[in-house]
């Protein structure tokens, strides 16, 4: 008897064994070239406070602005906006308005020529070597609104230090977002002789078609790009569905073009005003938000921006030009040739999220996107259909199969990296999520160069399941069909559409 329980016991032992050994096997590797390679992850815009000093935790935080500060700002307004519901001057509104919203964002503003002097910036003290030697796994903090080519050079710096504080020969990067601006300044300017692998987790390398579009005077308010952001809002939420419906009863209703009605009159009649005294004083002088925009809109950005926003003698005008084609002769310029010089020195594996519409400012709102970013952009380039439709027929069918998405809209045969790209539908920008972690330090630590071949659990296009919280191969096939109370509201919503129809007829509203 005591003899078949040992067995019995010694099966269940070797079962559990043999079932987790995959598992056991990834962790180990990780663990053992973690502690060769350090990890350091650079994180994207606004992942850190910035203090009026930066030497100095404890001084005030300057961005995000405070809740008691936009509440002030919204005090401060009434008084303008209770004119302009008598008076209906647009002009007299914006004259007393832009110096308030200047004054709420002056302590975040850069020098006029993008560099930041007045001691303001993210805190950041490096770690000890004692808590190295337990985790030597790190995040590097920077000033995101700093020149990229300055902090390369401080995650150049810091990456030495980590590296004389481990022991280590090699680093392992991590990056995200805005991170990969500044890891590809990293690799213009430094060089690949200091990292192992680089995990590109849906990065700006390639920037953004709305911060392009923004700076080129492209900004378009429409019902269509509203309710379709909307979408990318509701994702992942319990009620997505039946929020859907309540959004669709709304557009009905005709709110979305209300709201597009409104969006393009304050537009129109208060741009003059806070584009220039604004909006281009804070963004448009943060260099940063120049590294953002997309290679091929560079020129008539800063061709609009310019002779629009930023006069002949303005302070720092020149240094301001000058500092932005810095960034595009050391950087942007040779983009594609320093990805592939690290693809030849380096492990490395590029993660794309997508299935949204783009930032709802522009008339490119259709472009697919993981809500923030660009889907061909942090895909290094593969092909998107518009949001809502597929791929054209001509592409699918002279595309090699296994390049072309399940439901159809991404062929990544066009991908700088086609078979080290993955892709993840229905994954939000700035989502964390724990499959995702895996992803990257599969790619960053497997003893081999990750493909989308080498595991069956990270195929090239995978799939966020909102039920499970994890990643898994993308079929194509979306949730059953509406039952029950979801049927109930879309009566409700038909209801309500042929009743506005007939009320527009009626009154012969258009």
């Amino acid at each position: 008897m005591k003899m078949s329980y040992i067995r019995r016991l010694e099966a269940v032992v070797i079962s559990i064994l043999l079932l987790t050994l995959p598992l056991t096997g990834l962790i180990a590797s990780a663990t053992e070239a973690n502690e060769k390679y350090p990890l350091i992850s650079v994180p994207g815009i606004m992942h850190a406070d910035i203090h009026a000093d930066a030497n100095n935790p404890d001084s005030e935080v300057v961005w995000p602005p405070s809740t008691d500060s936009i509440l002030d700002l919204v005090e401060d307004c009434i008084p303008a906006l209770t004119e302009f519901s008598v008076t209906g001057d647009w002009n007299t509104l914006g004259d007393k308005i832009s110096p308030l919203a200047y004054s709420f964002f002056e302590s975040s503003l850069s020098d006029p020529d993008g560099k930041i002097t007045n001691g303001s910036g993210v805190c950041f003290e490096y770690p000890d070597k004692e808590s190295l030697d337990i985790n030597p796994d790190s995040v590097f903090k920077y000033d995101w609104r700093a020149d990229p080519i300055d902090t390369a050079a401080n995650l150049d710096s810091y990456i030495n230090y980590i590296l004389e504080n481990t022991g280590a020969e090699k680093v392992a990067l991590s990056c995200h977002s805005l991170g990969g601006i500044i890891v590809l300044s990293y690799l213009s300017l430094y060089g690949y002789d200091k990292i192992d692998a680089i995990a590109f987790n849906t990065t700006a390398i390639y920037g953004a078609s709305y911060v392009g579009n923004l700076l080129s005077g492209d900004i378009e308010i429409s019902n269509e790009s509203l309710f379709a952001f909307l979408d990318f809002v509701t994702e992942g939420t319990a009620n997505k569905d039946l929020l859907n419906r309540i959004f669709d009863m709304l557009e009905c209703a005709g709110l979305g073009k209300l709201v597009e009605n409104l969006g393009t009159t304050i537009l129109a009649e208060l741009s003059d005003k806070l584009l220039p005294e604004v909006v281009i004083p804070l963004f448009g002088k943060w260099l940063t938000i120049w590294a953002l925009v997309p290679d091929e809109k560079i020129d008539e950005a800063m061709k609009y921006t310019f002779e629009n926003f930023i006069p002949e003698d303005a302070e720092g005008r020149d240094e301001l030009r000058a500092n932005i084609e810095n960034y595009n002769t050391l950087v942007r310029k040779n983009k594609p040739e320093t990805l592939r010089l690290a693809d030849e020195h380096c492990k490395i594996g590029v993660i794309s999220r997508y299935g949204f519409s783009s930032i709802p400012a522009t008339s490119q709102w259709q472009f697919i996107s993981d809500g923030v970013l660009d889907s061909s952009s942090t895909s290094f380039g593969a092909t998107f259909a518009l949001y809502g439709a597929t791929l054209s027929e001509d592409v699918i069918n002279n595309t090699s199969p296994e390049y072309i998405s399940p439901d159809e809209t991404v062929d990544a045969s066009t991908c700088l990296f086609p078979d080290k790209t993955w892709f993840i539908r229905n994954g939000k920008h700035n989502n964390g999520y724990q499959d995702l972690t895996t992803l990257i330090n599969t790619i960053l630590y497997d003893s081999e160069e990750l493909t989308v071949d080498t595991y069956e659990e990270f195929p090239r296009f995978m799939v966020y399941d909102f039920e499970s919280d994890s990643f898994i191969p993308d079929t194509g096939e979306e949730a059953s069909g509406k039952t029950g109370f979801l049927a109930f509201v879309e009566k409700i919503k038909a209801f309500i559409a042929d009743f506005f129809k007939k009320f527009r007829i009626l009154f012969g509203i258009e």
